[in-house]
């Protein structure tokens, strides 16, 4: 009896790592949690055809069916990056990865909210390769996709031979993928919040933009990126597609676009790979696309977020206090830039400014520079320079979107200041806050176990896992009362008042992110600038 028994219960946990899907079976793995919880991971799970040939640099298309049970026990392929070279580049990399902790699904048939993790890496760089170990112990599912970037992403020509955003498409086929087949993983296809950080947080803003999207999730969380970052949209796709080619072809100076991606289309994607770092003077990124039926997005992003023509879900949205801080870690350097823009104010203006009448770069970079140092310059205020340089790449875009969001639905802001050991960056400098870019996230996909961050660290660690968690289970970050959390209520941001929550060694709510630079940086733009406005 005792063996028939060991028998079955061997055969239901093993079943319980098998999952049918429409297109056919998978089989995942039991892995366990750094508190040593048991959870299943599902890696590697094909949620689109390969991307080759005819499909480089094109919207994905659904897998097609297979029939011999599939290992779905790794993540054996990233999509290629472009300063970066992982082991496991490929073209065919459209895969992503399943974390549920529910084990038994034939007896727990609830169901759990979802988090739907975009990685970062300035749409040139990443891999679907994170573990959401601190997650599982939260009883959310995760699902992470792997997404093109570099060219094989975001190649464009301006036309419909390749309308650009195929990386934004991955994403957006991905999410549907999950919408209707995470209910076979234990999660809530009603409680889907989409999450990611830089350009991960940028990309989730873009499919808040994008209809193609819409009444795929029901909620946000949006880390240090916006799609009105200027890094995050390219207004000349069909430069880049022209300096691309001519990297691997110096003959090649002009084409017909057919022409152009025919060229593209029929060369090895690693000489692609190679030839898009040597290409680095332009990016391709994000664009907006010719008006058509597939089109991701054919309008200004600042424009759809001020008239609310985006999905308009409750969000969490922020950024770290100085995102680069770490400018300070070569001083030499540093003074350099500050010398630079001194001499050459028209580079601190942002890129894709669309200025008004009789309204020169040289103007605007001089009242930009004097936001910060007045007339005094920036070589004599190092620390300056480095909130403008945060402020110019990173903050003033985001805390906008927020801005422009609240009108609509639920905001909830903060600013990340604590500056822990676990964060990993040690730059300091005075004149300037002390946070890095991508900092928060040792605290909340932490890749290290909670026994070896100091006290303090682990605090910050469980109140922001606290605070995200709360939001994802009940679209309010701090639904009650909770010691944790200094028994804090997280204002939302209103019109009447830029409420943020300041996340340091300690909680506190507070008003006007980046005070008067922030305000300095609206000025500037209604005094200079014209609508529309697609990036900010």
């Amino acid at each position: 009896m005792e063996c028939i028994f060991l028998v079955t219960l061997f055969a239901s946990v093993a079943a319980q790592v098998l999952v049918t899907l429409p297109q056919g079976q998978i089989k995942g793995h039991e892995v366990q949690s750094f508190t040593n919880r048991t959870y299943q991971a599902f890696e590697g799970i094909p949620f689109a055809k390969p991307p080759l040939g005819p499909l480089r640099f094109q919207a994905p298309e659904a897998p097609d069916n297979w029939n011999e049970t599939l290992e779905t026990t790794e993540l054996k392929h990233c999509c290629y990056s472009v300063t970066r070279d992982f082991g496991r580049e490929n073209e065919d990399c459209l895969y992503l990865n399943v974390f549920t902790p529910i084990l038994d699904r034939e007896i727990n048939a609830s169901k759990l909210p979802v988090v739907f993790w975009i990685y970062g890496g300035g749409f040139i760089n990443g891999c679907a390769d994170w573990w959401p170990q601190y997650w599982m112990d939260e009883d959310i599912v995760v699902v992470i996709p792997n997404y093109r970037v570099g060219p094989f992403g975001f190649l464009a020509t301006g036309d419909l031979s390749a309308p650009g955003n195929a990386g934004l498409k991955d994403q957006s086929l991905s999410l549907k993928w999950t919408y209707e087949n995470v209910h076979l993983f234990g999660g809530d296809n009603d409680r889907i919040t989409i999450a990611g950080q830089s350009a991960g947080g940028s990309s989730v803003g873009w499919q808040l933009l994008s209809d193609k999207s819409q009444g795929l999730f029901r909620a946000a969380i949006i880390e240090s990126g916006s799609p009105l970052n200027t890094w995050a949209y390219q207004n000349d796709p069909y430069g880049y597609a022209i300096e691309l080619a001519n990297t691997i072809d110096s003959t090649i100076t002009e084409l017909d676009t057919n022409e152009l991606v025919e060229f593209l289309q029929g060369v090895d994607s690693k000489i692609i790979d190679t030839a898009s770092t040597a290409a680095l003077g332009k990016q391709a990124l994000p664009v907006i696309e010719p008006y058509h039926a597939d089109a991701f997005i054919s309008e200004a992003m600042f424009e759809l977020f001020d008239s609310g023509n985006y999905t308009q879900v409750p969000t969490i949205i922020g950024v770290n206090s100085e995102e680069k801080i770490s400018l300070a870690n070569d001083i030499g350097a540093l003074m350099k830039y500050a010398e630079g823009a001194d001499e050459t104010p028209s580079s601190l203006v942002p890129a894709n400014f669309n200025y008004k009448a009789d309204v020169g770069s040289y103007e605007v970079g001089k009242k930009i520079r004097s936001i910060y140092v007045g007339n005094e310059t920036l070589a004599e205020h190092l620390g300056q320079y480095i909130r403008l340089s945060s402020d110019n790449q990173y903050t003033r875009s985001v805390i906008k979107q927020a801005t422009l969001m609240a009108k609509y639905n639920d905001v909830f802001f903060y600013v990340f200041a604590y500056d822990g050991e676990a964060g990993g960056v040690s730059a300091t400098f005075p004149d300037a806050d002390s946070v890095a870019h991508a900092e928060e996230l040792k605290y909340n996909w932490s890749t290290v176990p909670l026994a070896e961050l100091n006290d303090q660290d682990r605090l910050v660690h469980h109140r922001i896992m606290r605070l995200w968690v709360n939001f994802v289970k009940y679209l309010n970050p701090t639904p009650v009362n909770d010691d944790l959390l200094q028994n804090v209520t997280w204002q939302k941001v209103s019109e009447d008042s830029y409420n943020f929550l300041n996340i340091n060694g300690s909680l506190s709510l507070e008003q006007n992110p980046k005070g008067g630079h922030f305000i300095g940086w609206n000025s500037l733009f209604e005094e200079y600038a014209q609508r529309p406005f697609k990036t900010y």
